[in-house]
């Protein structure tokens, strides 16, 4: 996890290996043809949260995937994203993943979420809320209350 400014970068590697879709384009790279065994890979998927949503502990904030970068047994790699992400890192026959490349997505990755402007959520997604969701996020705000200077409601008299 790294804080960059208003955001969070958070770098999560799955436990699985896996394989592509039989329609994706790794199946025509000559690499993955030669063995088709250096299709498989791990996957390190590199998410875009707003450090609010940690700070107040918000569970249910979305985070966005930016990329996900995916790593064969012979360590070569290529990134599947958005913006640069999307199209820097494509050469799967040719890219070893080291220090070095790690570094260079690592920078990229930082320069898109500096860049990135969160979107509101579609109004139809938001216009309902139940009396848990409210009270949650009313208790989270944890606003200080007031004093009545001297006030009695009838109730407590």
């Amino acid at each position: 996890m790294l804080t960059v400014g208003s955001d969070v970068l958070v770098f999560n590697m799955h436990s699985n290996v896996f394989s592509f879709p039989k329609e994706h384009s790794i199946w025509k790279n000559t690499y993955v043809k030669e063995d088709s065994n250096r299709a498989y890979c791990g996957i390190i998927n590199i998410y875009n949260f707003l450090a609010d949503s940690f700070l107040h502990n918000r569970m249910n904030d979305a985070g966005y995937l930016l990329g996900r970068i995916f790593i064969n047994v012979d360590n070569h790699f290529m990134v599947e994203g958005k913006s640069q992400l999307g199209f820097l890192f494509k050469d799967f026959m040719n890219s070893q993943f080291n220090g070095e490349a790690m570094d260079s997505i690592f920078a990229t990755a930082v320069q898109q979420a500096v860049e990135f402007d969160l979107p509101t959520a579609p109004y139809k997604k938001v216009n309902g809320v139940n009396v848990e969701q409210i009270k949650a996020q009313t208790s989270l705000q944890e606003m200080q209350t007031g004093k009545r200077l001297g006030f009695r409601f009838e109730a407590e008299q």
